[in-house]
C-alpha cells in the first residue's frame, strides 16, 4: 500500500475514516503544526488509532517523529495483510442442501437430505476406513442416482467414489470406505466428502442436491484406548467426551441400526443428534442400501 505524506514528520496520529476507494491514499496534515489529524483512503476497514500511541511534544526530536510515522505505516500494513488462521480442526461443510436449482426435479422434503455429521470443527475419526451416514428423504423409485465421493483436501484427487442405491424406502443409510490400502485415510489430514443426488427425470449434468463436509483422521493413544476398552460396546460415550464427533455419531448409529428396538439406544441417539442440531432426523428409520459402480 503506497502512502503519501504531505507532512514529513507527523505526531499524534488518528485515523478518522475512509475516502472513496477510487481516490488516492493520502495523509492530510499541516506541516507546521503537531497533533494534526490524518484521514486515510484505502481498501482497509476503518480503524481508530489512539492518539496517545503517537503523542509527542514540540520538543521531541525528529527521529522520534520518524519512528511514529514508521509505527503508523506498520499498523496499516499489518491490517492490509492479516495473518493466516491456524490450520486446525475440520472446515465447515454443508450437511443439508443449499438453494435448489430451478431445473432440479427433487421435491422439497422435510426433513431434507441430511448428512449425519457434527459440522463443528471436530468431525474426527480414528478409523482409516470410516463409515458415513445420510438421511435420504426420497423413495427409491423417485431417485435417478446417488453418488458418494471422498476427495483430498484440495479436491483435486478422488480417493474413493461409489454409487448408492436404496433398496426399500426413505431412511438413514450408511456408506463405508472399503478396507483397501488405496482408500485409507492418512493421519492428521483433512478429506472432503460429497454426496450427490439426482431425482427422476434426470435432465441435467449437475446433481439436483448436494451435501458435503470434511473428515480428519486422528491417531489414538494408550489412554484413549483404555477408556474405550472400559466402556466396551458404548464407545460413543468416550468419543463424544473427547470430541471425536464423527466416530461418536457413527458408533452409535451402528449400534442403533443393529438394535432398533433398544429404548436406551433410541434415547441416546435422539440426545446425540439434538446436541449437533440434527433433531429433525432422529426419529427416521435406518434402511438398507447397496453400493453400486457409479456411471462415469
Amino acid at each position: 500500500m503506497k502512502i503519501k505524506f504531505e507532512a514529513l514528520y507527523v505526531a499524534n496520529f488518528i485515523v478518522l475514516g475512509l475516502l472513496p476507494s477510487t481516490q488516492p491514499s493520502l495523509f492530510r496534515a499541516n506541516s507546521t503544526s503537531l497533533g494534526t489529524d490524518i484521514r486515510v483512503s484505502s481498501d482497509l476497514t476503518p480503524h481508530l488509532i489512539n492518539r496517545q500511541i503517537f503523542k509527542t511534544s514540540s520538543s521531541q526530536p525528529k527521529s522520534s517523529l520518524y519512528d511514529s510515522n514508521k509505527a503508523l505505516v506498520h499498523f496499516l500494513s499489518g491490517q492490509a495483510k492479516p495473518p493466516a488462521p491456524p490450520d486446525t480442526g475440520t472446515p465447515t461443510g454443508n450437511p443439508k442442501p443449499g438453494t435448489t436449482r430451478p431445473e432440479a426435479n427433487c421435491q422439497t422434503m422435510e426433513p431434507p437430505l441430511t448428512a449425519l455429521v457434527a459440522n463443528n470443527g471436530s468431525d474426527y475419526t480414528l478409523s482409516e476406513y470410516p463409515t458415513f451416514w445420510f438421511y435420504i428423504p426420497y423413495a427409491p423409485e423417485d431417485i435417478s442416482s446417488i453418488e458418494f465421493l471422498l476427495l483430498d483436501s484440495k479436491e483435486r484427487k478422488t480417493i474413493y467414489k461409489t454409487g448408492v442405491k436404496l433398496t426399500e424406502k426413505p431412511g438413514i443409510i450408511q456408506v463405508t470406505i472399503p478396507n483397501q490400502p488405496q482408500y485409507a485415510l492418512q493421519a492428521q489430514a483433512n478429506y472432503r466428502w460429497r454426496l450427490n443426488l439426482d431425482c427422476k427425470p434426470d435432465t441435467t449434468d449437475e446433481p439436483d442436491l448436494v451435501v458435503d463436509g470434511w473428515i480428519q483422521r486422528q491417531l489414538s493413544n494408550s489412554q484413549l484406548e483404555n477408556q474405550l476398552e472400559a466402556v466396551q460396546s458404548q464407545e460413543y460415550i468416550v468419543y463424544r467426551e473427547q470430541e471425536i464427533w464423527h466416530d461418536a455419531i457413527a458408533n452409535l448409529a451402528e449400534l442403533y441400526f443393529a438394535n432398533p428396538e433398544d429404548d436406551s439406544l433410541q434415547e441416546a441417539w435422539t440426545n446425540l443428534l439434538e446436541s449437533v442440531g440434527l433433531a429433525g432426523v432422529a426419529q427416521q428409520p435406518f434402511v438398507p442400501s447397496e453400493l453400486v459402480l457409479p456411471e462415469d
